[in-house]
């Protein structure tokens, strides 16, 4: 189900980066993760959680820190 979900979204927002509409595409993508990454933060220990396991960790919480990265360097443009 989680492939089924993602796999279109890629391809959505892949497609879109290299559109005109690139820019807000970034911006977006960037704010989604770091707000996705946090959200993860907060529900660690929600019994339900299904992603606290060392490989979902290793995409979710870099990516958040890519995020705000990229996201700072987007501002010193």
């Amino acid at each position: 189900m989680f492939t089924f979900i993602h796999l279109p979204l890629y391809t959505i927002i892949l497609s879109l980066l290299f559109s005109q509409y690139q820019t807000i595409i970034f911006w977006f993508l960037d704010l989604f993760l770091i707000i996705h990454a946090i959200l993860h933060l907060f529900f660690e220990k929600h019994p339900r959680n299904g992603f606290k396991n060392t490989f979902s960790r290793s995409i979710i919480y870099p990516m958040g820190i890519l995020a705000v990265i990229h996201l700072l360097l987007l501002f010193k443009k």
